[in-house]
C-alpha cells in the first residue's frame, strides 16, 4: 500500500464497498414500502462520492506511474510499459486484499467467539 493515496486504506475501501451496497439495501426497503425519495437521494450521493474516490485512486496511480516512468527515462533509459501499468494498480489491489482478509477474520471470529448476553435497560 502506498502511503498518501486517499481512499486506499482499509476504511476507505470499506466505505466504498458499503456505498455500492447501499442500493441493494434500499431496493429491499423499497419493496417493503419503507423507503423514500430522500433516502434514494442520499444513496445516490454516497455512490457519487464513492465513484469520485475510485476515480481519484486510479488518477493518482496514473500520475505516479507517469512521473516514475518519466524519471526513469531521464535517469536510466527506458522501462517496460507493463511495469508502469502494474504500479498504477498495485496499491488498490493490495488494499482490497487486506480488506478481504480483515473481513474474513472478523467473520470467522464472530462465528467462533461466544456471544455476550445483551444488557436489558430498565
Amino acid at each position: 500500500m502506498v502511503a498518501g493515496i486517499p481512499g486506499t486504506s482499509i476504511s476507505g475501501l470499506y466505505y466504498i464497498l458499503l456505498a455500492f451496497l447501499m442500493p441493494v439495501k434500499e431496493a429491499y426497503l423499497s419493496c417493503n414500502g419503507r423507503s423514500s425519495v430522500k433516502r434514494w437521494f442520499n444513496v445516490a450521493l454516497q455512490m457519487v462520492n464513492a465513484a469520485g474516490i475510485i476515480g481519484c485512486i486510479f488518477g493518482t496511480g496514473w500520475v505516479l506511474s507517469y512521473v516514475i516512468r518519466k524519471s526513469q527515462l531521464m535517469m536510466h533509459g527506458q522501462i517496460p510499459q507493463q511495469v508502469s501499468s502494474l504500479m498504477s494498480l498495485t496499491s488498490a489491489c493490495a488494499a482490497l486484499a487486506i480488506l478481504a482478509v480483515v473481513l474474513l477474520v472478523v467473520l470467522g471470529m464472530s462465528l467462533v467467539m461466544p456471544k455476550r448476553p445483551s444488557r436489558i435497560r430498565e
